[in-house]
């Protein structure tokens, strides 16, 4: 199935008022706003195909999909339980999620993330739900919780992001069930709770808290 460039308030397929589809859908270019309740603005099954959709006001998750999902080039904002949850082994890239009532991004096993913006979220700018990630190239600014969350996600790698003004930590890589996260190449700047915690430190990070330079170790 393939659903593209739908405007307005949601486009129901179930009895809720968003987009509800099953595995193997294509999402395109929709715009789905203020669909409140428990109803989420874009949900799908596995492998399917989510990019340049515009989702807002949801009162659940404003995208969320099964395993092995591609999520690219999204905006997702002021939706009541985070902005974008992917299943294991998706990649998510390029998205936009802001002021969202829990996580920005929240992904599963094995998934990629790359080249997300996620600011001012409720919860954590970006959370790894499982091991064996991928998280890179993606900016996460004052968001309520940690900037990136790896604490249940051992085996994960954290490459090339910058974590700035968070009230948590920038990188919270502490697992206390499985080996920690390998981090590189990262800008930790004036976190509340401090640059990061936990990993394994491959270097060429940068910490530093309102203008002093410290140990990213």
């Amino acid at each position: 199935m393939t659903l593209e460039g739908n405007l307005g308030g949601g486009l129901g397929f179930t009895d809720s008022a968003g987009i509800q589809v099953g595995a193997d859908a294509q999402i395109l270019r929709n715009r789905v706003s203020n669909n409140g309740g428990l109803s989420g603005g874009i949900t799908t099954g596995a492998n399917s195909l989510i990019s340049e959709n515009v989702v807002s006001g949801s009162g659940a998750v404003g995208i969320r999909s099964g395993p092995g999902c591609t999520i690219s080039h999204n905006t997702a904002s002021g939706n009541g339980s985070g902005g974008i949850a992917a299943g294991d082994g998706s990649t998510v890239s390029g998205n936009t999620a802001y002021q969202n009532g829990f996580d920005g991004i929240i992904v599963g096993r094995g998934s990629i993330v790359s080249g997300n913006s996620a600011t001012e979220n409720a919860g954590a700018g970006i959370r790894a739900i499982s091991g064996g990630c991928s998280i890179f190239d993606n900016t996460v600014r004052s968001n309520s919780l940690d900037g990136i969350d790896c604490t249940d996600g051992g085996h994960s790698y954290v490459r090339g992001n910058s974590a700035i003004e968070n009230t948590g930590w920038g990188l919270n890589l502490s697992d206390p069930a499985r080996i920690d996260a390998v981090y590189r190449e990262n800008v930790m700047l004036n976190n509340t709770g401090g640059p990061l915690i936990g990993g394994f430190d491959r270097g060429d990070n940068s910490c530093q808290i309102f203008g002093i330079i410290v140990d990213c170790t």
